[in-house]
């Protein structure tokens, strides 16, 4: 597993700013479950001297459920056009050449799971939507060897998309939160809840410090840990890391 743990620092970047720490554990390679814990600096186990006191805890599955192509239930596409059986035709005939195009729609579905150690009650549950796109374009071309033999060659161009994710926050059952981020690639990402407000500078690929602001009346600990797995594990960029296109479940592909 590679290692997501995180220092958090109050109001900027200074080691006198040292605030709280985000570690991060899961059970291995065969093993998708993830776990989060949010500690202070307050060491009081002499058998792990650089663990602190747990203030929150979070589970999570680091490998999302998708369903696209052939297995998506668009029924709720939101209007999005989709010709069907005759599509898929007119899709077989122009994509039998040299040069072939095609573009597959995914959803993405997953869970975490928050409480707290401190305070007796204070579970939630998180439940992430995600939806999007991925193209392919396959380019068929021949060359000749020293023997005049000729000999085929094709190359891939792969990319994914993701236009829209939807968080659902729940306790015991009931629905107290739902927002929704509006991806666009390379630029400034935002989110804003009941809970915090955090954004990503410079695009998806950014390496610039995290930023989040906790909002008032709010458990400080809850709301940063949700919105750092909101913006690390549940944003679009990991999102695009764990989607693995079968482009066999793409309606008229043709394979090269």
């Amino acid at each position: 597993m590679f290692n997501k743990d995180y220092q958090v620092y109050r109001d900027a970047v200074d080691e006198n700013n040292r605030w709280l720490f985000i570690n991060r554990e899961g059970k291995g390679f065969f093993d998708p479950t993830g776990f989060i814990d949010l500690e202070n600096y307050t060491r009081i186990d002499p058998e792990n001297k650089k663990k602190g006191q747990v203030l929150w805890k979070l589970k999570y599955n680091e490998k999302p459920h998708f369903d696209m192509g052939a297995t998506l239930d668009d029924s709720d596409s939101e209007g999005e056009f989709d010709a069907g059986m005759m599509s898929q035709l007119a899709r077989v005939l122009m994509n039998s050449g040299n040069t072939r195009f095609y573009r597959m729609k995914w959803k993405m579905f997953n869970e975490a799971k928050m409480k707290s150690v401190k305070i007796p009650g204070g579970a939630f549950e998180v439940k992430i939507k995600a939806k999007g796109f991925c193209t392919r374009q396959i380019n068929i071309t021949y060359t000749r060897d020293e023997n005049g033999n000729q000999q085929r060659h094709v190359s891939y161009d792969d990319r994914e998309y993701v236009n829209k994710i939807t968080y659902k926050v729940k306790m015991n059952g009931a629905t107290i939160d739902t927002f929704s981020l509006n991806c666009c690639e390379g630029r400034e990402l935002e989110w804003d809840c009941g809970a915090f407000q955090a954004s990503l500078k410079s695009g998806w690929f950014s390496k610039k410090p995290h930023e989040i602001h906790t909002k008032p009346g709010i458990d400080p600990g809850f709301a940063l840990l949700f919105g750092h797995i909101c913006i690390t594990e549940f944003a679009p960029d990991e999102i695009k890391k764990d989607l693995k296109p079968n482009w066999m479940l793409c309606p008229g592909y043709v394979p090269p």
